[in-house]
């Protein structure tokens, strides 16, 4: 891959990756399960069946799928790989829905999210824009520091009650913490073994995409 293609400021937690380089750093931070797991293949040329790809020939940018029967499917063979990327990424991050598969980033935020596909070359151009206005910063620390006295005000006030409510608050609060339901399967853990739970035989390889 031409070198002119890599923007220099993508950060994989919060950008859609607009190049093949780009696309393997995301895959990458999101801790994703070994390609032959995924069954996508970034930048490789597989040719086995079950697989979907994408990879460089030449000038032009080859997206595929190789469905069960061996044969492939063609989604795009084009100059624009901003365009071909988009086109694979789109369809990793609805495996990875399907699949129920937890990565770091809420997958939900790349559904419908618009973006400028650009010719290769452009991304150079793109400076970052990630800094946050000094004003904006001051009213979130004033707002802050506001509430922090609230709530100091309103533990002092309940604090001043006397010790008879304080077995019944105990005990409030015991029964409550117990009855939470907490949805530990919609959280991110470094330390499950979430490649175990990929399962690429649930994938519909008999279409062309």
């Amino acid at each position: 891959m031409n070198d002119e293609t890599v923007n220099i400021y993508y950060d994989p937690e919060v950008d859609i990756p607009g190049s093949i380089e780009e696309l393997k750093l995301w895959y990458e931070y999101q801790n994703l399960p070994p390609q032959s797991v995924t069954r996508f293949f970034i930048g490789e040329n597989y040719t086995q069946p079950k697989a979907f790809g994408i990879y460089q020939e030449g000038e032009n940018f080859i997206v595929y799928k190789n469905k069960a029967d061996g044969s492939r499917a063609i989604r795009y063979n084009g100059k624009n790989e901003s365009y071909a990327v988009n086109e694979l990424f789109e369809r990793l991050v609805q495996e990875i829905d399907n699949q129920g598969y937890h990565i770091k980033t809420d997958v939900r935020k790349y559904y419908n999210r618009s973006r400028s596909i650009m010719e290769p070359g452009e991304y150079t151009k793109r400076p970052p824009v990630r800094k946050q206005n000094k004003s904006t910063t001051d009213i979130v620390t004033t707002i802050l520091v506001i509430l922090f006295y609230i709530f100091l005000f309103v533990v002092a006030a309940s604090t001043s009650t006397g010790h008879g409510s304080s077995s019944g608050s105990r005990n409030s609060y015991h029964n409550s913490y117990h009855n939470y339901n907490y949805d530990y399967g919609n959280s991110w853990s470094s330390g499950s073994d979430w490649g175990s739970s990929w399962d690429s035989g649930s994938t519909d390889w008999g279409s062309d995409w």
